[in-house]
């Protein structure tokens, strides 16, 4: 396969993707705007008694509003659908010792797919601007994609951190 051609195919697939995750998050506008409609309600019964418009809300995107509007409940549902497997209680916790830096455990998936997203294009971008060569590029985007996918952990375990220093100090 030519360089020229596995390019085209990577860069088409990352539009394509874009295009998928824009659409969805369109759709998502439409069907999740009520507030009794929450996309992750279904998942953490336990948070219904929040208000609604805490329980829906990508902490990934803070300073663009209407991106939140458009792509949270995508996000959201995405996270949670990729990691079902995890144990929500678990992350429910640790969110609860840091502080909520994360207002719902859907929240927290939901960041975690959008700086996964962000970071994977942003490579990409850097990639193409600087002329890398295909595989590299791919190999690039891929690492920072994964980094991205584990800010929000390092994140909530800074911030653990942090807490428990400072009770330390505290207390002495």
């Amino acid at each position: 396969m030519s360089v020229r051609l596995a390019t085209e195919i990577f860069f088409a697939l990352l539009v394509g993707t874009g295009l998928w995750v824009f659409g969805q998050g369109v759709l998502g506008w439409l069907l999740y705007r009520s507030p009794k409609a929450q996309a992750n309600a279904r998942f953490q019964p336990g948070l219904k008694a929040r208000p609604p418009e805490t329980q829906v809300h990508v902490s990934a995107l803070p300073d663009l509003p209407l991106a939140q509007r458009l792509l949270s409940p995508v996000l959201i549902d995405i996270g949670l659908w990729v990691f079902s497997q995890q144990d929500h209680a678990s992350v429910e916790d640790r969110l609860r010792r840091a502080g909520w830096a994360y207002t719902s455990v859907g929240d927290f998936y939901g960041s975690k797919i959008a700086l996964a997203v962000v970071w994977f294009c942003a490579a990409a971008i850097l990639a193409l601007l600087f002329g890398l060569p295909t595989m590299p590029s791919v190999i690039l985007s891929a690492g920072f994609g994964v980094l991205g996918l584990f800010q929000p952990d390092w994140q909530v375990q800074t911030t653990l951190t942090e807490r428990r220093e400072s009770l330390f100090r505290e207390m002495a």
